[in-house]
Formats: C-alpha cells, structure tokens, sequence
C-alpha cells in the first residue's frame, strides 16, 4: 500500500479587498509512500529538525515552532534578505546566516532525493471557477487528486491499493462527511477506457491527530512543502527560481503522465480549470 500525505496552501475562499495573483490560487498537495518507508522517512525528518534546532524539538510545545513549514522558509528568505517578519517563530530566527540556513534546505533536499516520494497536487485557480465557494475550491481539488492518484496506482503500480492520510481539519472533515466528494468526484472523472477505478483508494483520508501521529506528522511536512512549491509555480507561471521553494528537490518527484512516462502536466500537476497549452511548460 501506498499512503499519500496531504497538506494545502492557501485558502479555498476567496480573498477580500486588494489581492495578488498568488491569493487567486489554493493548491493541494498529496506525497506518497509505500508503507514499509513510514517510520525510517519519519526519523530522518526528525533527526533533521533535531539537527537544525536542538533540544528544542523534543519540548512538548515545541512542534508548532520547529516544524518544517513552507511559509516559515520564505519568511526567514526575507529575514535574511534584510525583510522583518515577525510571525517568524524564535528558532527559526535563530538560524539568521545564510550558512545555517542553507544547510537545512540541503537536509530537506537530501532527504527528496533519498526516498523519491511520488507527488501530486492540484491547483484551483479560484476566480476561473463557476461561482467559487470554499466547498467548490476543496472538492475540485480533492476529485483531481482522487483521479490522477486512482489512474497512477492502477497503470504504474498494478492495482495497488493507497490511502491519503491528512492533519485533522473541521474543513475537510465536513466536507467528506457532508458525502459531495463522490457526486465532484464522479462529475471530475475521465470516461471510456481510462475511466479511474476508485476501488483502489479508501474513500477518505485518515485524519491524524499531530499530538499523537509523531511519525505521520513528520511526513506531512513534505505535502506542506510540495503544496507551496506548486502554488508558486502556478502563480508566477514558471517553476520558482529561489532556493528555498524546493522547486529542483520537488520537481523530479512529481508524478509523470502515465500514458506517455514523460511529463507532469495532468499528472503530477493538476490546474482547475485547465489553463490550456498557453500556460507555460516546465518539461
């Protein structure tokens, strides 16, 4: 079995008054796994947050201030750069030379390259949706990842079965119990013969409870990681140049078009709705 690790970015609402293109956008992100990598994947991000951080991270309060976290790599970007962010958490600025910085992006690095995870993440680009609601953002994006991941499981991996597994979010929970993910998911699915079987997949995620998933928890970073990577992708229309996006440790994870081997448009990279062959390729 594979377990896909699932985190997002940004919001599924609409943002109000003045906004940018990057607050248009909501990625979802899965990572995955094969089951037998949990616990050695999980200690090699725990040795490297320990390594980073230091005793600190074996404080009972200590995870929401040394966890791996997109936002908290792009706020001490522009620390460093000479940019005040003060919703920085105190070990992190800690790491105020770019020595030390650049060390942990190189652990997060190593540890993509060590494991290869496979990776999706679907893209909604919130204003080009029909009357955008938050429940319309989420389930869009979850039928995406529910057909690209059902489609790689049963042509790349042999009918294997997989299972998401996410943070506990009242958001997401209510949808999956409200029952609309298999009314989008349907309405989303191809047709014909690569029609998806979706037998193949739990018909929801685990939800886990960070307090007591230390393991889980540590992987879900990745999905955190990899759901910001690809916003920024989709927001700057080309793949993000700075370092600390993770773009090269990401990239060649990203799942490839089944039916060709090659390429992660529609695959590994989903955009809602379809922007067409003008937007940029990354291949």
């Amino acid at each position: 079995m594979l377990l896909f690790y699932v985190d997002e970015s940004g919001t599924t609402g609409m943002p109000r008054g003045h906004h940018t293109r990057h607050g248009d956008l909501f990625s979802l992100a899965a990572v995955g796994i094969p089951d037998a990598s949990r616990s050695s994947l999980a200690e090699d991000l725990l040795a490297l947050r320990r390594a980073t951080f230091g005793d600190a991270v074996d404080r009972p309060d200590a995870w929401a201030q040394t966890e791996l976290k997109a936002r908290y790599l792009w706020q001490l970007h522009e620390t460093i750069g000479g940019r005040r962010h003060d919703g920085l958490p105190g070990p992190y600025r800690a790491l105020a030379d770019k020595e030390s910085f650049h060390r942990l992006l190189h652990g997060i690095e190593r540890v993509f390259a060590k494991f290869r995870p496979i990776v999706f993440a679907a893209i909604v680009d919130k204003p080009r949706l029909p009357g955008p609601q938050s429940a319309v953002t989420l389930g869009r994006a979850y039928a995406a990842l529910y057909q690209s991941v059902a489609l790689t499981m049963e042509n790349v991996y042999g009918g294997a079965s997989a299972a998401f597994v996410a943070d506990q979010q009242d958001e997401h929970e209510a949808f999956f119990n409200s029952g609309q993910l298999g009314r989008m998911r349907d309405e989303h699915a191809s047709t014909g013969v690569y029609r998806p079987n979706f037998n193949l997949l739990l018909d929801k995620p685990m939800w886990i409870d960070p307090k007591l998933s230390v393991w889980d928890r540590e992987i879900i970073q990745l999905a955190d990681l990899a759901a910001f990577a690809t916003r920024a992708w989709a927001s700057q229309g080309q793949p993000p140049a700075e370092r600390h996006f993770l773009w090269r440790a990401i990239h060649p994870s990203l799942a490839s078009d089944w039916r060709r081997g090659t390429g992660v448009r529609g695959a590994g990279l989903a955009i809602i709705p379809d922007p067409g062959p003008d937007f940029p390729p990354i291949d």
